[in-house]
């Protein structure tokens, strides 16, 4: 951490421990001392315990004494600089910046894209005006209408337009009724900041919001009022945040501005011809009819398109699908449609606007053939859009090849389905298209079906086309439907097993390389409930074996070693080499320190190996080598396994491997005595998953950390030690109990033998549940023991490892990092 920060309005100086700043009120040494705590577990809430622990041990009266500290920050920040979360704590949640990084604290935001603008955007110019005032004068802003009428056209040109200014912008389509949570999840995968079980979407998306001005855009939200009305409040402590939303029905809240959007402007029945061309309705439709600017037509001609207009009252989308039908039948379909008038609408009772709408949708459908009308119901069950690939997958099951491809481009033409602009193509249904659609389907339950089986059908051989296909090409394709997988595995996990268990076999990898483990994991548990895994036929089985091993891989060591030694019996049984080479690569990384028989699993995982092999295949192998080579303690063979493993990553195109390899030559530099290369990858490493979270980013911490504590950098150690907890902290503790003998050695180090001793006893327990035991990390363990021997008598020793042994990860976090030596009130004294 630099010496001074920005905190809200004010400069902190860390080390003169003051703000800096004419109206700060002088702080006291506890409030600085929370002050700074809070900064340190800005990602997250903070419970009142923590902060106790963290800030006033042992303190008669800490609670009181906490909010009166709060209160304090409060008075000096501002009262909205730290958020109270219901249930959960406190979490710091003004603007932080840190001047000597030269730009804003983590978490750090990927890169977001919008959809593209919308094509041959025409007119709403006064409309674009006054929705840019909206938007520079408030913070909430409402762009109501009707349906079909052009609200998300006219929201993503603002959109796109504040984004060419230099503005973060989110956009988020909503899809049916949503709580505040599953809307925040949505925003949150848009930031790429993954939800664990220890951070909740809402607090993981305040703490990135808060560092920068973002828009967020929550489009087509009328059935999810209450949800964005209560995460607008929940997130209403980012300064510099914006949301638009598009809905039919405002929200109602106290700072919303509401702006009511009309149809397109309609011309006049007797305009001349000048007029006729000025309004925003005819032009929108001359466009979408590939008409030009409609020179070629006579002013009859013009007029009786006016009229056509008229009748849509105006309805962007109205109008859109009825000059599809001029695009596609030329001359004769203009001749047609101004001799026609529209059909009377579905539900007379509805408002003349909306009756239009109906009655345009009723009568595009009913001009569409029997297989276009069964497809559009059928992918109106998609969920925010769906890829060429799923719309075909979906459309087999009831449709031959030649009438899908006939029946999808009948749709796209149509204007009925909407191709998005981008590297892969993306498809979707307008939101009144898809519940106009979804409404005229007369069985809700083959549907949903047809859907979760198209589902499992287009992500069929998704895990091993991570083998010919770069990383950006295999994620452009496959997570994109991530909703889609999500929903096909709701429905499926109540009602169809072997569907279930093809689609957590076909989906593993989607799901650990979006750091979506904890629902995959929901999602197993449910499918076994329905029914038992172990009923599947053998290659089911397998295929199931390897999926959920690949996902237990992560925190379940022993878990996974057992599904994927099964898996591999059951492939090479199937006469499947690669996947049962896959699936023994996996077995042998998870065996650990069980070097019983490691050596000849790892001439066994050689013998299996094939020199036609692609790149990321080998890579497993070599993963897999180095870590069975570092408990067997061969580091030299396990630093020329890894390098393998990196090289072998970067020739397939997948960084995301790479950089796990380099982590892992981050920790055997070490282990083989070369501090100063271990120091370099892991600054290296740090730089790149500065405020992110998930297993890699845990590791780089840790190795980091271990590092400069191995080479005598004390206080950059413990910074990065605070970085390894916060990030383990929002994973769920992955890999903490790895790194646990590291915390004792540093106490140690640090002249706390008690608390080393008390950490050196939850390492015991960690070993007890079957922690990964790296030589490095052992080594620490030694020379720690060695450190406690030497300062205390047994008895005092013994007493803080017993209370160590009963210690959870957060309680070993707050001692690791207190600067006090934890010493239990009855201990003999230190040695002398």
């Amino acid at each position: 951490m630099a010496k001074r920060m920005q905190v809200g309005g004010f400069g902190v100086d860390l080390q003169a421990r003051g703000l800096l700043g004419e109206h700060g009120e002088p702080l006291g040494e506890r409030a600085f001392e929370l002050l700074l705590t809070l900064i340190d577990g800005r990602t997250r809430p903070m419970s009142h315990a923590e902060l106790i622990e963290r800030v006033c041990p042992g303190l008669p009266g800490g609670l009181d004494g906490l909010s009166l500290d709060i209160e304090q920050l409060r008075r000096v920040l501002g009262p909205e600089a730290i958020a109270t979360i219901p249930g959960r704590g406190y979490q710091l949640v003004c603007e932080l910046q840190d001047p000597q990084d030269d730009g804003v604290l983590p978490p750090q935001l990927r890169a977001v894209d919008l959809p593209a603008e919308p094509p041959g955007f025409v007119g709403r110019e006064s409309d674009q005006q006054e929705l840019a005032a909206h938007l520079d004068r408030s913070r909430l802003v409402s762009l109501c209408g009707l349906g079909g009428v052009g609200k998300t056209a006219l929201a993503l040109r603002a959109a796109h337009r504040m984004r060419g200014r230099g503005l973060l912008v989110l956009w988020v389509e909503i899809d049916g009724v949503r709580g505040v949570e599953d809307l925040a999840a949505s925003v949150a995968d848009r930031l790429g900041v993954p939800q664990t079980s220890q951070v909740g979407p809402v607090a993981a998306v305040l703490a990135a919001l808060r560092q920068r001005p973002v828009l967020l855009v929550l489009d087509s939200a009328e059935a999810s009022c209450s949800g964005v009305y209560e995460l607008f409040n929940r997130l209403a402590a980012a300064p510099r945040l914006q949301v638009l939303v598009t809905t039919q029905l405002p929200l109602h809240h106290p700072e919303e501005q509401v702006m009511r959007l009309e149809g397109l402007s309609l011309a006049l029945p007797d305009a001349p011809r000048a007029g006729l061309l000025a309004s925003d309705a005819l032009r929108h439709f001359l466009h979408r009819a590939g008409l030009g600017e409609g020179q070629a037509l006579g002013d009859d001609e013009l007029r009786a398109i006016a009229r056509v207009c008229g009748q849509v009252g105006g309805s962007a989308l109205a109008i859109a699908l009825l000059a599809s039908r001029v695009r596609r039948l030329g001359s004769e379909g203009l001749a047609e449609l101004l001799r026609e008038r529209l059909p009377p609408p579905l539900d007379a009772g509805q408002p003349p606007r909306r009756q239009t709408l109906l009655a345009t949708l009723q009568w595009s459908y009913r001009l569409l053939p029997p297989a276009s009308q069964l497809l559009l119901r059928r992918l109106s069950w998609c969920v925010r859009g769906f890829s060429y690939e799923l719309a075909l997958a979906i459309g087999r099951q009831e449709l031959d090849e030649d009438n899908l491809h006939q029946a999808l481009a009948d749709l796209i033409e149509r204007s009925l389905v909407v191709v998005e602009a981008g590297e892969a193509s993306r498809l979707r249904l307008l939101e009144p298209t898809r519940q106009f659609a979804m409404l005229q389907e007369p069985d809700p339950e083959t549907a949903s079906r047809q859907h979760a089986h198209g589902v499992l059908d287009a992500c069929r051989g998704a895990d091993e086309r991570i083998f010919v296909d770069t990383e950006r090409g295999w994620r452009r394709r496959y997570e994109p439907d991530l909703d889609n997988v999500l929903a096909a595995l709701r429905w499926a996990t109540t009602r169809e097993a072997d569907l279930a268990y093809g689609l957590l076999a076909e989906t593993a990898m989607l799901f650990v390389l979006s750091v979506r483990v904890q629902e995959y994991l929901e999602l197993l548990r449910r499918a076994e409930q329905l029914q038992p895994s172990s009923t599947l036929a053998p290659p089911a089985r397998a295929a199931f074996c390897l999926g959920a091993a690949k996902v237990l891989a992560l925190s379940r060591r022993r878990a996974s070693r057992e599904l994927a030694t099964e898996a591999a019996a059951l492939y090479r049984n199937l006469g499947e080499r690669r996947q049962a080479f896959l699936a023994s690569s996996y077995a042998v990384a998870a065996l650990g320190e069980q070097s019983d028989g490691a050596l000849q699993a790892l001439h066994d995982l050689a013998q299996q190996a094939e020199a036609d092999f692609p790149p990321l295949l080998r890579r497993y192998r070599h993963h897999a080598e180095a870590l069975a080579y570092s408990f067997l303690g061969q580091s030299e063979q396990a630093l020329h396994a890894c390098q393998a493993a990196a090289a072998a990553a970067r020739e397939a195109g997948w960084n995301q491997f790479a950089r796990g390899a380099l982590s892992n030559l981050a920790y055997l530099h070490l282990e083989l005595g070369d501090a100063a290369a271990a120091i370099a990858a892991g600054a290296e490493l740090t730089a790149f998953y500065r405020g992110g979270v998930g297993s890699q980013a845990c590791f780089a911490w840790g190795n980091y950390a271990h590092a400069l504590l191995r080479d005598g950098q004390l206080d950059a150690a413990r910074e990065a030690l605070r970085s390894f907890v916060e990030t383990s902290r929002a994973s769920d503790w992955v890999a903490f109990d790895i790194v646990a003998p590291m915390f004792a050695l540093f106490a140690a180090r640090e002249g706390r033998p008690h608390s080393a001793a008390f950490l050196l006893g939850y390492d015991d327990r960690c070993t007890e549940r079957g922690a990964r035991r790296f030589a490095a990390y052992a080594r620490s363990r030694q020379l720690a023991e060695a450190q406690v021997q030497e300062a205390l008598a047994p008895e005092a020793a013994a007493l803080a490892r017993s209370a160590g042994r009963e210690a959870d990860a957060h309680q070993s976090a707050v001692v690791t990092l207190d600067g006090s030596d934890l010493a239990p009130a009855t201990a003999p004294a230190v040695r002398g």
